[in-house]
């Protein structure tokens, strides 16, 4: 089965529905503190097609950051071990198991740093080294525009 034809069948999340999943993961509890701050690591965000997946924010938003992926035993996406992007994404689905094509995992990828948590919106002053043009809570600022840009391009690509 093709991921995008799956997925073409599952309710579009609605505005609402994203800008919450952006609000809980950019406020998502310790996973920030293994993201560098300054270079950007990559995230592959999708629509997880199984129709029981509903996370905490109310909608079918799920995502994979590359990190975690190396670190533990995941089923779910296999990292190139040249270099280090997430090739194949397998996702149960009923009884399937759809494969993710690796055209879908670039376009839904994205570089995202430790900045975007919500903890760095407040630190106006700090930067991370000494003659930074752009403190932490620009960063954030930028991070969390550069995924709610992602989001809705993502949404528009696969509902076209």
């Amino acid at each position: 089965m093709n991921y995008l034809d799956i997925i073409k069948d599952i309710t579009k999340p609605t505005v609402e529905e994203t800008e919450w999943f952006i609000r809980s993961f950019t406020e998502a509890h310790s996973w920030y503190k293994h993201i560098d701050r300054q270079n950007p690591e990559q995230f592959v965000f999708y629509i997880d097609p199984n129709p029981d997946f509903i996370n905490s924010t109310g909608s079918c938003w799920n995502y994979l950051p590359i990190r975690y992926t190396q670190r533990v035993e995941i089923l779910d996406a296999k990292p190139n071990t040249e270099d280090g992007k997430i090739k194949r994404i397998y996702i149960k689905y009923h009884d399937e198991i759809l494969i993710m094509p690796e055209t879908t995992i670039e376009k839904c990828s994205i570089g995202l740093t430790g900045c975007i948590h919500n903890g760095f919106k407040y630190m106006h002053d700090t930067k991370l080294l000494p003659g930074d043009e752009l403190t932490c809570h620009d960063r954030h600022i930028n991070d969390i525009e550069k995924l709610r840009k992602h989001l809705f391009y993502l949404l528009d690509w696969f509902y076209y």
